[in-house]
Formats: structure tokens, C-alpha cells, sequence
């Protein structure tokens, strides 16, 4: 069987969601052609359909090797860095200053990964400053942080731009739209690293991006009438829960 014909059946296994079938036919080019970086990220893609995650960093490590510049590979990279890894022994078997000692490693270890993220995201937004998946998760990376606030209008304008480049994503909104909830939120009722900005964002502000996504949603579903009726109800308990939301909001704030 020829390298096209292989190809042929991993792209025909692929389009029907036969991923399986897709990997086998994709480990076969890549015992002939290791070093293609195309073949590599496609092994990715499968890995992540069939829901392999913990698989996925050490194939993507791989790929940047070949192809250090590859902006989705160094995104996606980010994205599952920790899929697989071991947390160690639980809490109730250590002792109260080792378990003291290891919530402060944790705690540096996991700066230091944020900060790592945050260069190899800021990276590839340097090759792609377009990146939505890379704007996004820089993003909640900064706004995750215990000293958020000092990354907030960063983080902000961060998620704007992917919204800008991306309005047909209702996700992006609905992410906007929880900041937003939060920023309005009593200071007195607010987490304690919140209360390091007076912010006042508007209720019209938080309801429109919570409006703006439900349409969108609903416009798809229309669109796909015949495809979605679970998804329609869904999208019933979307509304419902969103209109709780946006009460609490006007009524409380």
C-alpha cells in the first residue's frame, strides 16, 4: 500500500470519526516518516478525539522539536501540560508540617508553571497575534493568578481581542460576561484578592454579552433545526439559568 493511499484512508477514517482506524493509519506513515511535523500534529488530533490526553504533551514535545515555530503545537502544548502527571501522596497520609511543606512547593511549583505558560503563550502570540485559543488561554492564565489585579486590564483586553476576532463563539461571552458578574460583585461579598480594584462595570454591559451569546447559540440551532433537538433543550436550561444570572445581578447589586 502506497504512502497516499495510507494518507487517503486516514483522512476518509478521520472525516467519519473513525479516530482509531485514523491513528492506526497515521502510526504507519509515521514509522516511515518520522521526522513530518504535519503527521505528527494529525497524530495529536487523534489522540485528542479518542480522548487520550495524557498522551498528547509528550507527542507535541515531539513536534516543537521538529518544528520549534508550530503556534498551534506550542498552544495546545500549554493547554495539556499537567494531563497525566502525578499529584503525589494525598493529604491525610502526611503529617501536618509535611503537609504544610508540600502545599508550599505546590504553591511555587505552580507559579512557576503559570509563569512558563505566560512565556510560551506570549510566544506564540508573537508569531500569531491573531491566535484566539492562545489569546484566550493567556487570558485566563494571568486572570487565575493570586495577584490577579495586577494583570486584570491585560487580561481583559486579552479576551476582548479574541472576541473581536471571534464573535461567533458564544464561549468568549459568556467568559466576558462571568468577569463582568464578578467586577460587580459588593466587595463585601467578593473573594478577598477582589476587593484590590473598585471596578464598576455596568449590569447593561453584563446582560448584552449574556443576550449576545444566547442569540448566537439559538441562531445555530435554528440553522441546524433537524440536527439539534437535544441541544435545543439544552438551550432552554441555558436561558433559564442565564435569566437566574442576570436577576441576581439587577436585584442584588
Amino acid at each position: 500500500m502506497t504512502s497516499q493511499s495510507v494518507l487517503a484512508g486516514f483522512a476518509e477514517a478521520f472525516a467519519q470519526e473513525r479516530y482509531a482506524d485514523a491513528l492506526a493509519h497515521i502510526d504507519r506513515l509515521i514509522a516511515a516518516y518520522a521526522d513530518s511535523p504535519a503527521l505528527r500534529w494529525n497524530r495529536v488530533e487523534c489522540l485528542e478525539k479518542l480522548g487520550r490526553y495524557g498522551e498528547i504533551k509528550a507527542e507535541l514535545d515531539l513536534l516543537l522539536r521538529l518544528e520549534p515555530d508550530h503556534v498551534p503545537a506550542i498552544v495546545k502544548r500549554v493547554q495539556y501540560a499537567h494531563f497525566g502527571e502525578d499529584d503525589g501522596p494525598k493529604g491525610e497520609s502526611l503529617s501536618d508540617a509535611e503537609r504544610n511543606r508540600r502545599e508550599r512547593e505546590i504553591a511555587k511549583r505552580t507559579r512557576q508553571d503559570s509563569l512558563d505558560a505566560e512565556d510560551e503563550l506570549r510566544r506564540a502570540l508573537m508569531l500569531d497575534p491573531d491566535r484566539v485559543d492562545a489569546l484566550l488561554l493567556l487570558a485566563n492564565e494571568l486572570r487565575e493568578r493570586e495577584d490577579w489585579a495586577l494583570y486584570e486590564g491585560e487580561a481583559e483586553a486579552l479576551l476582548d481581542h479574541a472576541i473581536e476576532l471571534a464573535p461567533e463563539r458564544p464561549d468568549l461571552l459568556e467568559i466576558r460576561a462571568n468577569w463582568r458578574r464578578g467586577a460587580a460583585t459588593p466587595q463585601g461579598d467578593a473573594p478577598s484578592n477582589s476587593g484590590t480594584r473598585d471596578s464598576r462595570a455596568e449590569p447593561e454591559m453584563l446582560r448584552n454579552d449574556l443576550r449576545v451569546a444566547v442569540d448566537r447559540i439559538e441562531h445555530q440551532l435554528i440553522k441546524h433545526d433537524g440536527e439539534f433537538k437535544l441541544l435545543k433543550w439544552m438551550l432552554g436550561v441555558l436561558i433559564a439559568g442565564m435569566l437566574v444570572l442576570i436577576s441576581k445581578v439587577f436585584f442584588t447589586g
